[in-house]
């Protein structure tokens, strides 16, 4: 069982083990059979039956060796002195739009259904279907082969109206390729599609020492992206026509783990 003597600044003053002792009625545990008197500025209590202790620092997360009144406790200086740092973000992703290239190469594809992503999937983020324009022939895209059976594509994005435009042989409905002038701009609105977001935690652990009286030291060890969990990029192509939307090849720059170490010393 640990024992703790928390000042009304709420420090923690001195913790122990041991057998039964109480202080201001309340059972604690007793640290063998001599005795420590702590007398710190703002705490007024008296503690009393321990002859190990540890004392803590006021600073969170910090472990110090002995303090003031405190002095017939083990030196803890060199296990002492640790402080720990932590940031934790999770993330969305950053919007785009899914483009038709052709003339204007600025425009966006029709939008004929719903938008459907697969977080994860670094080869189909975007679901995009396409078919043969006659399922029951092989697929050929020679459109100068007399078996010219190409795909188009069917949704949720397909390739707006243009004065030249390619079709499937046997059903002129169905758009493979622009050509020409598109005759209006595509329904997509912009922005629509969000790529994929990230968690990503940062830690630094910091050892502090004394030097001298005057200057004091500080090591430091400061880890970004502790886990090494990959911040993946939106699809590198997002024009319909390319056959290659909703396809990631690389990550974030600089979101890989990167390790610093540092001295610092204060005088």
């Amino acid at each position: 069982m640990l024992a703790a003597l928390v000042g009304e600044d709420h420090d923690i003053v001195a913790v122990g083990v041991g057998g039964e002792e109480t202080i201001n009625g309340v059972g604690v545990e007793r640290l063998l059979s001599h005795d420590l008197v702590e007398q710190r500025a703002g705490v007024g209590e008296q503690l009393a039956g321990f002859d190990a202790h540890v004392c803590i620092a006021q600073d969170a997360g910090i472990l110090a060796g002995r303090l003031r009144g405190c002095e017939e406790g083990p030196d803890l200086t060199a296990i002492g002195g640790w402080q720990i740092n932590a940031i934790y973000a999770l993330q969305g992703g950053t919007p785009f739009s899914i483009t038709a290239s052709g003339n204007p190469n600025t425009a966006r594809a029709d939008l004929v259904g719903k938008i459907r992503i697969n977080p994860g999937n670094i080869t189909n983020y975007v679901t995009e279907t396409v078919a043969l324009c006659n399922p029951s022939l092989p697929q050929q895209s020679d459109k100068n082969k007399p078996n010219y059976n190409p795909q188009y594509p069917v949704g949720p994005f397909v390739v707006p109206a243009s004065s030249g435009q390619t079709v499937c042989p046997n059903d002129p409905t169905k758009i493979v390729s622009p050509g020409g002038i598109y005759a209006a701009p595509g329904t997509a609105g912009r922005d629509i599609v969000r790529g994929p977001g990230f968690s990503n935690l940062d830690f630094a652990l910091f050892k502090n020492f004394p030097v001298t009286e005057r200057v004091k030291g500080q090591f430091r060890v400061q880890t970004y992206n502790l886990t090494n969990t990959p911040h993946f990029s939106n699809p590198f192509d997002t024009n319909l026509n390319d056959n290659q939307i909703g396809k990631i090849n690389s990550v974030l720059t600089n979101s890989w783990r990167q390790i610093e170490l540092a001295l610092r010393f204060t005088f």
